[in-house]
């Protein structure tokens, strides 16, 4: 798994844009810490529609044993039409 990083949110869409060239992969899934703004979650799939990703998913964190953050499988967004659909 990549490791997290800072990017400001008026280089998001270019640097999608350039994964998505150098890995040619359109799809990205959305890993948001616990203390993100909802207002950021949503730039960053605004981001990944206008770099033409086609497969956009938010990862949702699931309690596991010992206390232990995990994830479930990642929830599909739809890319037009506003609003997620649950695969």
């Amino acid at each position: 798994m990549a490791r997290p990083e800072p990017i400001k949110r008026e280089d998001l869409e270019s640097r999608l844009e350039a994964v998505a060239r150098q890995e040619r992969k359109t799809s990205v899934i959305i890993r948001a810490d616990d203390k993100a703004k909802h207002e950021s979650v949503v730039a960053v799939i605004d981001a990944a529609n206008q770099a033409n990703m086609e497969d956009i998913r938010i990862a949702q964190p699931v309690a596991v044993e010992r206390g232990e953050a995990g994830e479930s499988p990642a929830t599909p967004v739809s890319p037009k039409g506003g609003g997620a659909t649950r695969a």
